[in-house]
């Protein structure tokens, strides 16, 4: 089992952003790819937290929200609901 779960929260409708951040090019990937990259280096597991028919082709696990229209909070809730292990980690992207 594992001990320490990540999430990365990829929902946001990024009004000021404009466009998708999770998608914004950082040294030619993804964002989010950055940040999930970054937090599985102090966790057993790394999941995204958002529509699986928009991040489903970037490699890692997607997960949905639980809760529709509920922002960030839904989000946190579904990595809860998700995950067995003791302690998790939720990042924004």
């Amino acid at each position: 089992m594992n001990k320490r779960a990540g999430y990365v929260l990829t929902g946001g409708r990024s009004f000021r952003f404009g466009v998708n951040k999770a998608f914004a090019d950082v040294d030619g990937r993804p964002m989010v790819v950055h940040v999930a990259e970054r937090i599985r280096s102090v966790v057993d597991s790394v999941a995204l937290v958002g529509p699986a028919i928009t991040y489903g082709d970037l490699g890692l696990r997607v997960i949905e929200d639980s809760v529709d229209g509920f922002g960030p909070v839904a989000g946190i809730l579904a990595a809860v609901e998700d995950s067995a292990a003791p302690w998790i980690l939720v990042a924004a992207c």
